[in-house]
């Protein structure tokens, strides 16, 4: 080698790494911090600086879902009105009490300040870049170097496991995902007995909690108290640190306790009450043929050239795992040639969250599923966010023991070379494959041991051919190259930062892939296409933009939520002649307009897609918005009630069915009438006169926590708000004058928002207090 080209590396060497030992610690963790920004600003600045494009593919989640969620909990707050009602779709579902909605979340203040899709963008990309601070500043605690610690940020910030739901709009989850880096440090600070970790905890906790997406806070909490439960079994420590460590779940609860409680309760009447069981728990557990992922994420398609095929039971966001190939032999090297307790923890950590993630692949979950609450934990491949975080962790490791012990061997760069021969006669294989038709199709089936969806001819697709070749040959090339770089380090130890850089190089090159945009513009046109002709309509619309109505005001008898009411999504079942309690409601597709929900559920027009896109046709016969019933039938039981309420003759607009006895009872041949002062999302002002008692029935959907409150002026002092027609508001009234108002207000809510507040305020002055006895430890030390 050239005399300057070992100047080049050993400059290139002293840059990288500045000797912790003599320069400033917090010099070299600003360092670090500064290339975590600077690869968030190279990989987004294209977005960012363009307010007119959204991150996340066309027609995902924040398309369907969170642009809308946010635009309505936006546009109702700067009203001055905290929604906890949503009365555009699904005839009207509780929105506070909905998770996803992240009302409590501190950071979405930035939505009341910043347009919407800005407001999207910085969400998105705010969070990517704490989840790689977090990872580092975890990483620098427990004793790694700046460059390897920078490298595991990076490569957990852009991983298949990140990047995938970027790539999805799963906004949620990336915001929740973030905190867990910070969980695990306190973790770490509380297995020392030190007070701040519990501090530094509660906040992490209950902001993952009100994040928006409780299952990845679940799984969170399971992570933490095995990755907890390992250290101390390995360390052999005292166990009191996991006493500390459950007063920060109790205390971040506290903190959350403001959605956490009306969560809860609005969950009891949601679509999953009844969804219970092994096959419910293992839906979507990862495939074992997605560890191919871990070397080659392109070979089942990669979502922007050609489809994920795999299976039409899974998605690519769920099973990618790509850490970049050179983070693999990184990690191997840190798992076989580590020693060090934390390399142990983070290896049995890797198998354990592959052996959970891989669900009914593996017998675990049949000793687990009949186990208190865990039911709840749906969708295992959820996990492996959580393995590839401590696949890097091990990949840190692999890295700084490279730089303090000797090279690898000649057998191990040998046995990289064999799996680059490997993965190159796989390339051969696949082409192979794909190119043999009808046996191809049966023997790749066979291989991946089920069947495989195929969008359109994919087998002799040369798109399909190439990207999965392609991809098998990339990874052969980097496991050749990963082998050569570790040669030439047994002579110039210089070399062996290459790695990092190829390791940041090939995921940069991946997630690159994977960070799609839509316009704003074109998702503005999309929806406005449902605004209401004349004011009140309600619409069936679930083929292009169920939540569209959030935006322009139009009212959706259906809609796009992972929790709807149960009554409700019963009654549109049965009406579609669907098996009751089989909660598939993304994939209902609706058969034909039944006159049932056409009166009942005030449906004014049908969207449907015809030959030249979406068309539309108005339908009559609806029932009104109040409407005063004489006559009333009380039944019990779902099956009774809907099959009453489909008997040729009902005539809903004469008639209610009712599940208790109503007080007063109401009188056939009433004469009144009812109008509606003022509403809001969540409230209506109901008056009118009566000349004999009758029960009012309010044609939006029922739920428990609906109550009326008498106003000045009104002959009844207390009122009941009861389901009618299973799904319908019924209100029995007395004869004379009514003024009452009906609001939606969750139970617990008050009560759950005090908790909050006072916990939050206890949070601060423990921050504040540490923070004061900390600067006048300092100042006491300065002056002696």
């Amino acid at each position: 080698m050239s005399a300057r080209f070992k100047a080049l590396f050993f400059a290139a060497a002293k840059w990288l790494r500045p000797p912790d030992a003599e320069a400033d610690a917090r010099r070299a963790d600003l360092w670090g911090l500064t290339v975590l920004l600077a690869c968030t600003l190279l990989m987004f600045c294209g977005v960012l600086s363009n307010p007119g494009r959204v991150l996340s593919a066309p027609r995902t989640d924040t398309w369907h879902i969170f642009l809308p969620y946010r635009a309505f909990a936006t546009r109702e707050i700067l009203h001055g009105h905290w929604p906890a009602w949503c009365p555009q779709i699904y005839g009207g579902m509780p929105f506070l009490a909905n998770f996803e909605s992240a009302m409590f979340y501190p950071p979405n203040l930035i939505f009341l300040v910043l347009p919407l899709g800005m407001a999207i963008n910085l969400s998105f990309v705010s969070h990517i870049l704490l989840l790689g601070v977090f990872t580092f500043l975890w990483s620098r605690a427990d004793g790694r170097r700046v460059v390897p610690a920078t490298m595991g940020a990076v490569l957990t910030m852009f991983g298949g496991s990140v990047f995938g739901h970027l790539y999805a709009g799963h906004l949620p989850t990336i915001l929740t995902i973030a905190w867990t880096p910070l969980l695990l440090l306190a973790a770490d600070r509380c297995l020392l007995g030190e007070r701040r970790g519990l501090v530094l905890g509660s906040f992490a906790l209950g902001m993952q909690l009100l994040a928006g997406h409780p299952q990845y806070a679940l799984d969170g909490a399971l992570v933490v108290f095995a990755y907890a439960s390992l250290r101390l079994w390995i360390s052999g420590a005292s166990w009191r640190g996991l006493g500390m460590l459950v007063l920060v779940y109790i205390f971040g609860a506290l903190l959350a306790a403001g959605q956490i409680i009306p969560g809860l309760e609005a969950a009891r009447e949601g679509a999953r009450v009844s969804m219970s069981g092994y096959k419910m728990v293992v839906d979507a557990s990862l495939p074992p043929v997605e560890l191919l992922t871990l070397f080659a994420p392109r070979l089942f398609g990669d979502m922007v050239n050609v489809p994920y095929w795999y299976t039409s039971r899974f998605y690519f966001w769920e099973c990618c795992m790509f850490v970049s190939v050179t983070a693999v032999v990184l990690a191997f090297l840190g798992a076989f040639r580590v020693r060090t307790p934390g390399a142990r923890v983070a290896l049995w950590m890797v198998v354990a969250l592959l052996v959970a993630a891989l669900g009914k692949a593996t017998p675990l979950y049949r000793f687990l599923c009949p186990l208190p609450g865990f039911s709840l934990l749906r969708g295992p491949s959820k996990f492996v966010f959580y393995m590839t975080l401590f696949l890097n962790r091990l990949a840190e490791l692999g890295l700084d023991d490279l730089g303090h012990r000797h090279p690898v061997g000649r057998r191990t760069t040998g046995s990289l070379f064999l799996v680059a021969l490997a993965f190159a006669g796989g390339a051969w294989g696949v082409h192979a494959v794909f190119t043999r038709q009808p046996l191809a199709l049966g023997l790749l089936q066979t291989l991946l041991g089920g069947p495989v969806w195929l969008p359109g001819p994919l087998v002799g697709s040369q798109k399909a051919r190439a990207l999965a070749v392609s991809s098998l040959l990339v990874a052969a090339a980097i496991f050749a190259l990963v082998a050569c770089v570790l040669m030439l380090a047994r002579r110039h130890r210089a070399v062996l930062y290459v790695l990092p850089v190829m390791a940041i190089l090939e995921v940069f090159n991946f997630s690159g892939s994977l960070c799609a945009t839509f316009s704003m513009a074109r998702y503005q046109a999309s929806v406005n296409r449902f605004h209401s002709r004349r004011p009140g309509d309600r619409i069936l619309e679930w083929l292009s933009d169920p939540n569209g109505g959030l935006l322009t005001g139009a009212r959706n008898v259906w809609g796009l939520d992972p929790d709807p009411l149960a009554r409700y999504l019963d009654f549109i079942r049965y009406t579609q002649q669907l098996p009751l309690h089989v909660y598939d409601r993304d994939f209902l597709a609706f058969r034909g307009v039944h006159p049932l929900y056409v009166q009942m559920l005030r449906l004014d027009r049908v969207y449907y897609a015809g030959q030249d896109g979406m068309r539309s046709f108005d339908l009559h016969g609806a029932c009104p918005r109040l409407m005063l019933v004489g006559h009333c039938t009380v039944m019990h039981g779902e099956p009774a009630i809907l099959a009453a309420l489909s008997q040729k003759g009902f005539d809903p607009r004469h008639e209610v069915i009712l599940e208790s006895q109503p007080v007063p009872a109401p009188v056939e041949g009433v004469r009144g009438t009812m109008r509606v002062v003022s509403e809001d999302s969540d409230s209506m002002t109901i008056e009118g006169v009566l000349d004999r008692p009758a029960l009012l029935v309010v044609t939006d959907a029922y739920a428990r926590d609906w109550v009326a409150e008498p106003l000045a002026g009104s002959a009844q002092s207390r009122y009941q708000v009861m389901p009618a027609d299973y799904i319908l508001r019924g209100i029995p009234l007395e004869k004379g004058r009514q003024r009452f108002r009906l609001v939606y207000r969750p139970r617990f809510l008050l009560v759950a928002e005090s908790v909050s507040a006072v916990s939050w305020l206890v949070l601060l002055l423990v921050w504040g207090g540490a923070m004061f006895r900390r600067r006048r430890a300092c100042g006491l030390t300065a002056n002696s």
